[in-house]
């Protein structure tokens, strides 16, 4: 984790700001200094070397060739792992139901219930967990794992292409943490619901990069973890959750530390839709719904004192008029002695209404 005495900024072999003191672009001392970093840069080994891989379901051949444009375009070479279904996950290591009560504690919308996980979300874990057995049986401890799913969106930076940023964050957090013991995992993706602290490290560029803990957080489209990480992940099976929420516990309870890269240099193409997870945790367009069931019970439960009184009332006109009880108010006008007419008025739902005079017998 990052402590007290972590440096406030990294300044990278190789990557420096450029001086506005120099003789301007082309000069000679402007070449002089290009030619300098370009040598450091060559010591320290150039591009950091990580594995890359990305996970994708035989039957979609359409995101498959999505996400190797992204790598074509910037320059990023990979392997891809054949994602695995639902049914071919064993339950030791992926459960069946998950609790969403700890999604309650960072997004309110969220309703905390008992689901039962889809087969989409079971494949989903036990296609990451395979790649996590991968990492966490390699004989060197140094050298990460880019995790890519099939619709992850890669960007660039002032020109800065994907696998180089990728490799100034590595080397990044390789002086902040200790990679080989500590279990570390550098989101280049997500959605954070809550930060750590503010504590930020900033990334000398350009472009400038910030480093920043996170204390839970979602998604699983693009990370980089070590074989430390790996085989914490793997020691805390069976996977009671989505991937991500599995992952964010472990980071609550500070069993992983999730540092997060920003800006942004990967994100989720329709994050939640037209893909192949049906997603059991509810989301706030479904909440919506619960919540307007629920404001409508509620309206009717005020109304229901009132309803019952008019109800009762009702009845009580409906039977015949005990002798002790009140007569309705009448209106006698007098026309021969021997009979009355009588007005009767009654007030019904448009206002008062005015019955037609009858002849009372004697």
């Amino acid at each position: 984790m990052l402590g007290v005495a972590v440096p406030e900024r990294i300044s990278l072999p190789g990557i420096s700001k450029k001086s506005r003191k120099a003789g301007g672009r082309g000069s000679p001392s402007d070449v002089l200094e290009a030619l300098a970093l370009k040598e450091e840069c060559d010591e320290d080994g150039g591009l950091h070397e990580m594995d890359t891989v990305y996970i994708n379901l035989d039957k979609r051949v359409d995101r498959k060739k999505l996400i190797q444009g992204e790598m074509k375009q910037q320059g990023l070479k990979g392997r891809r792992f054949s994602a695995k279904s639902g049914d071919d996950v064993k339950d030791s290591q992926v459960a069946r139901s998950w609790h969403s009560r700890l999604n309650c504690l960072y997004d309110k919308k969220t309703i905390a219930s008992e689901h039962t996980m889809s087969k989409g979300e079971r494949g989903c874990s036990g296609s990451h967990l395979a790649l996590w057995k991968q990492c966490a049986k390699r004989d060197d401890a140094t050298k990460p794992m880019l995790v890519l799913e099939d619709d992850a969106v890669l960007w660039d930076r002032s020109g800065v292409q994907f696998p180089e940023l990728c490799s100034r964050l590595i080397r990044a957090v390789e002086q902040l943490y200790d990679v080989e013991n500590e279990p570390v995992m550098l989101y280049v993706g997500c959605e954070v619901t809550q930060w750590r602290d503010s504590r930020r490290v900033v990334v000398e560029g350009p472009p400038v990069m910030k480093l920043r803990e996170a204390e839970y957080l979602w998604q699983t489209s693009s990370y980089i973890l070590w074989p430390a990480a790996a085989r914490v992940l793997l020691a805390h099976l069976p996977i009671d959750s989505p991937t991500d929420c599995y992952i964010a516990k472990l980071v609550l309870e500070g069993k992983i530390t999730a540092v997060v890269a920003t800006p942004a240099l990967a994100e989720q193409r329709d994050p939640y839709e037209k893909g192949d997870i049906k997603h059991t945790n509810i989301y706030n367009w479904e909440e919506a719904k619960v919540e307007k069931a629920k404001q409508v019970s509620r309206e009717d439960s005020r109304r229901q004192p009132a309803t019952r009184r008019h109800t009762r009332r009702l009845a009580h006109l409906a039977r015949p008029w005990p002798r002790a009880a009140k007569a309705p108010r009448r209106t006698t006008l007098p026309t021969r002695p021997s009979r009355t007419l009588t007005l009767v008025f009654t007030l019904g739902g448009g206002g008062v209404r005015r019955l037609k005079p009858r002849r009372l017998p004697r």
